[in-house]
């Protein structure tokens, strides 16, 4: 899960016009909706304009992501924060080495077939049985296809790992500065308009 701190990722501007009332709470709120619907409009246009690397059946991680954005809530006395609780996006913005968990290698897919399928799942769908192959200190799931009854070729379709090292995508989070100038923006107009209905200048 990773928060984002709508006062801390504020510029002066914001911090100055958070003095200017009693309570910057409310507005803070609008500020954090508005980076929050920032978040989720730029996940949903990576899920359009990005395709599976594979190819294949698509499984929209992008706008699942987008989902996964949450609404502000109040975290500090004059805080409050926007949570992405999808638990991977950790990794897609900072990067970092994954490793298996609760099976003792990672199945990579390699064929556009495979792609968002757990290996019991592919058999199912294909037909197929994978079975084990090594070349070396490589390790591969492989299995024939059936065509008109006839054993096809065999086909790789999982690199088996014990860890990956995954590369951080810049693209994986609103660019900060783009963050901090829609939270000044909303937050500044809510102050203007609370300091205009109680003539507080």
């Amino acid at each position: 899960m990773i928060t984002v701190s709508v006062i801390d990722q504020a510029s002066p501007e914001l911090r100055a016009l958070s003095a200017r009332v009693s309570n910057p709470i409310p507005g803070l709120k609008v500020a954090g909706r508005a980076v929050a619907n920032l978040l989720r409009a730029h996940y949903r246009r990576k899920d359009q304009t990005e395709p599976n690397k594979l190819g294949g059946r698509r499984t929209h991680y992008w706008r699942a992501v987008a989902h996964s954005v949450h609404n502000p809530v109040q975290s500090g006395a004059q805080q409050v924060t926007v949570s992405i609780n999808d638990p991977t996006i950790g990794h897609k913005i900072m990067g970092g080495r994954i490793t298996a968990k609760r099976a003792k290698m990672l199945t990579i897919p390699v064929r556009a077939e495979a792609h968002g399928r757990y290996a019991a799942v592919l058999e199912r769908a294909l037909g197929i049985n994978l079975f084990l192959v090594k070349k070396g200190s490589k390790a591969f799931l492989a299995g024939r296809t059936q065509n008109k009854g006839k054993t096809g070729a065999l086909r790789i379709f999982y690199v088996l790992k014990r860890w990956v090292d995954q590369r951080a995508d810049p693209t994986a989070l609103v660019p900060e500065p783009q963050m901090r100038a829609t939270a000044t923006a909303y937050f500044g107009r809510w102050v203007m308009r609370n300091t205009r209905s109680t003539g507080t200048t």
